[in-house]
Parts: C-alpha cells; sequence; structure tokens
C-alpha cells in the first residue's frame, strides 16, 4: 500500500485454490484419499484429527494416499498443496469417510437380462492395486470365467451371450497385486426360451404353492397328474409367473405335462414333501 510517508508493506499471505478429497477405498485395515492434481505444485501436506484438532500427519508426493487405520484411527482427513519457499496452501475442506459411502474395491456387482443376452457391470472403488478383474459364471456346480482383464478403470463391463434355460448365476473377481482374491456378492438371472418353463419350487412341500414360470404363457395349460394318470391339479397358464394350488396333496412323486394350442412342450416330474 502507499501513502504519502512511503508504501507500506503487509504481511505475506497465500492465495491457493482448495483442494478436494474424495475417498475411493473404505476397507477394514485402511483408507485410500485421493484429489486432483494442482498446478505447479509437487507436495501436499496431509491432516487428520489427532489429540482434539486437525493437525499435519504427512508429506506426500502423491495425489492419492493410504491411511493405515491401526496409526490413523480417526475418519477425518484433510489435504493442503505446499508451495514455493516452505508455505502451505489453503487446506481443503474436512471430509469425513464414514459419510463417503465408499466400498472396499467393490462398490456394486449387477448383472441384468437385456433380450437373450446377460449385461455385467462391476463398479469398483477404485482400480488402485487392481491386478485383474474377472466375470465368472456358475456352471456345473462350479465357477468357470467368461471373461478376464487386465486393463480397467473404476467400472468394468461385460456379457454373457450363452444363456442357459432356468438359473445363471454369476460373480466377479478381483485380484490384487498383493496376491489377495475378492469376490463381488453373487448375482442370479433366471432366463427362458420362448416355449420354456420352469417350475418352483421342487420339491415343493404340501399344501404349498408350486410357482410356473412362462416367458409367453398364452395359450399354455398346465396338468399334473399321479403314478396312475389321474389328474390332480390343472390350470390355463395366463401370467409370467402362476401359482399351482397343491391343497391337500400327498406327499410323493407326481408328473406334469404343458400344452400349448393342444401340443405337448414340456413334461417332467415333480416331488411333494
Amino acid at each position: 500500500m502507499h501513502t504519502p510517508a512511503g508504501p507500506v508493506l503487509s504481511d505475506t499471505f497465500v492465495i491457493s485454490k482448495p483442494l478436494k478429497p474424495a475417498l475411493a477405498l473404505d476397507c477394514p485395515d485402511s483408507l485410500l484419499w485421493y484429489w486432483e492434481k494442482a498446478g505447479g505444485i509437487s507436495q501436499y501436506q496431509l491432516y487428520s484429527y489427532v489429540s482434539g484438532a486437525m493437525r499435519p500427519i504427512r508429506q506426500t508426493a502423491d495425489t492419492a494416499a493410504f491411511l493405515t487405520k491401526s496409526l490413523f484411527p480417526s475418519p477425518y482427513f484433510a489435504v493442503a498443496p505446499l508451495l514455493a519457499g516452505g508455505k502451505t496452501g489453503v487446506r481443503s475442506p474436512t471430509r469425513r469417510a464414514d459419510f463417503q459411502n465408499a466400498g472396499c474395491y467393490i462398490r456394486n456387482f449387477l448383472a441384468t437380462l437385456r433380450g437373450d443376452k446377460a449385461e455385467l457391470k462391476l463398479e469398483l472403488g477404485a482400480p488402485f492395486l487392481v491386478r485383474e478383474v474377472a466375470f465368472e459364471k456358475r456352471v456345473n456346480s462350479q465357477y468357470a470365467p467368461l471373461a478376464v482383464l487386465n486393463q480397467f478403470g473404476e467400472t468394468v463391463l461385460g456379457e454373457d451371450l450363452n444363456l442357459q434355460d432356468g438359473y445363471n448365476l454369476y460373480r466377479a473377481r478381483i485380484s490384487l497385486v498383493d496376491g489377495r482374491t475378492l469376490y463381488a456378492d453373487e448375482n442370479l438371472l433366471v432366463y427362458l426360451g420362448s416355449d420354456r418353463f420352469l417350475l418352483f419350487p421342487n420339491p415343493v412341500r404340501q399344501n404349498e404353492e408350486l410357482l410356473v414360470l412362462s416367458k409367453i404363457p398364452k395359450g399354455a395349460r398346465f396338468r399334473l397328474y399321479d403314478s396312475l394318470g389321474r389328474t390332480v391339479a390343472e390350470e390355463d397358464l395366463i401370467a409370467e409367473l402362476q401359482g399351482i394350488s397343491l391343497t391337500n396333496l400327498a406327499a410323493g412323486i407326481y408328473f406334469y405335462e404343458i400344452q400349448r394350442n393342444g401340443e405337448r412342450k414340456q413334461t417332467g416330474k415333480v416331488a411333494v414333501h
């Protein structure tokens, strides 16, 4: 500032844009925070809540930081750029880990039926330290790989073009660089061809409903009969998912047939217990 007596200098001060840290991973033993790179900055100061206040805990040249929960148990985190001359830029807003809705590597896994194929979508908390991602399908009581990927981002997509009539069970596998393997929750899809029917539960308990699932029920008729050929239940199928009453039916093995417009389409057995 200029005055009649000459210029007057203020104390030095810093002008910088606050960073916006976000939580990528919230694992049982650690947190991974990240933020955008600030122009002209090569070092950052990290802060956590220690002894009643936000205090400096570490400096880093990266734009991401793993914090081990045993060393830094507080969920609070902030970061600031370190400027030339050793000055610290404006500290970011303080973030709280348990308010960020972050998962541990796997945020979400979803299998969706689209026509005659299954679309698979895996959302990662972050691809850091992930070596490989695989989509797997259960075949003959064990899982087999559908696709194995070594290059991916936070969203990983896959598909299955060879659906089986009935149940199709999927999972995603995550392999980390330290040798650990993680699995997403299983996803179940039920698929039926245009002239197929799925009966469940089978075996079915006495006096419970037997459910018949069909893609196109129109014109189909269900008949259940005993070992002597006597009809014990019979209904026209009018809904994609329809319940068949088995009230007062004795325990045992029964047989069914489904006809469409007088033509037999499917036969099988139903166990009642």
